[in-house]
């Protein structure tokens, strides 16, 4: 009887053993799906990379705690070539730190390496690269700790390097050349089978000639630039001139938009948000599609 008793109680504590291995197991599993969730999360960023003649939002991951440490990354990023990409910062090139304070982003260099040719488009990458952050709005540039107020090779002014700075500049009319206003508008370009962002300024007459910006957005961008943009892919037009009023922009558009009879196309939907998420005084969309309505929020 004793024999027969300890036979169960050894199955009992095998049973009891195997249960707590497999729960922990779970358990296990269940923070390390949750870990790398959160990660991943927090660890996106964009680095604006050079593409034969233009940057594109190049999407990755980074390691970093904080925007100074994402900005050493995304300088280390400059200095790589690779298959599609060129280089905007040349070999023995050393960033000594990056410190953030009061919005400001001090990137201070030992060595500054770089094609003269290429030095608007490095600032424009640093800038754009740098200031996706929370509290980053401008960058600072120092070589052994002395603020430079101008770049060394084409001497190009850093009196402002927020997001006005521009990027992937289009002048649509010479006239505007230095009286206009420039918005960033985005269009897509395909490498290697993938589609990469392309954020270009183009400079305006008004930046609140809506009926302008819609023109623009809504034309197909010249075909040397390699660039698409989904509107313009489906020929949306304008079916009679936007509408403004207490922070909704009134668009009437041509059926094209729709990807049914009920919905909009939700590519063409998100490349309106991006064009106009950075007006201020944009909070919403109405796009009219003949008698229908679409109701579509840009700041929550």
């Amino acid at each position: 009887m004793n024999a027969e008793y300890k036979k169960h109680g050894i199955i009992l504590l095998g049973i009891i053993v195997v249960i707590c291995i497999v729960s922990a197991m779970v358990f296990q599993n269940e923070n390390n799906n949750e870990t790398k969730v959160t990660k991943g999360k927090e660890s996106e960023m964009d680095v604006y990379l050079l593409h034969e003649d233009m940057l594109l939002c190049y999407p990755t991951l980074s390691e970093a705690k904080d925007s100074s440490g994402k900005i050493k990354e995304i300088v280390h990023y400059l200095g790589q070539s690779a298959a599609s990409f060129k280089a905007l910062l040349k070999e023995g090139t050393q960033l000594n730190q990056v410190s953030v304070k009061e919005g400001i982003a001090t990137l201070d260099f030992e060595k500054l390496k770089y094609d003269k040719a290429r030095e608007r488009k490095l600032l424009e990458s640093l800038i754009f690269s740098s200031t996706q952050f929370a509290d980053v709005n401008a960058i600072q540039i120092s070589i052994k700790g002395k603020v430079l107020t101008n770049m060394p090779m084409n001497n190009t002014p850093l009196n402002e390097t927020t997001r006005s700075f521009g990027i992937n500049h289009v002048d649509t009319n010479q006239l505007y050349l230095h009286k206009g206003n420039e918005v960033v508008l985005y269009y897509q370009r395909v490498v290697d089978n993938k589609k990469y962002e392309v954020a270009r300024s183009i400079r305006l007459n008004q930046r609140d000639d809506y009926n302008e910006i819609m023109n623009v957005i809504l034309s197909a961008p010249n075909g040397s630039y390699q660039l698409d943009q989904p509107l313009a892919n489906k020929n949306v037009i304008m079916e009679k001139p936007v509408n403004f009023e207490d922070g909704v922009l009134h668009l009437y558009l041509s059926k094209n938009i729709l990807a049914s009879n009920t919905k909009l196309d939700k590519e063409c939907k998100e490349y309106l948000v991006r064009d106009f998420s950075s007006f201020d005084a944009i909070r919403s969309l109405k796009i009219h599609v003949d008698k229908k309505t679409y109701d579509v929020i840009i700041k929550k």
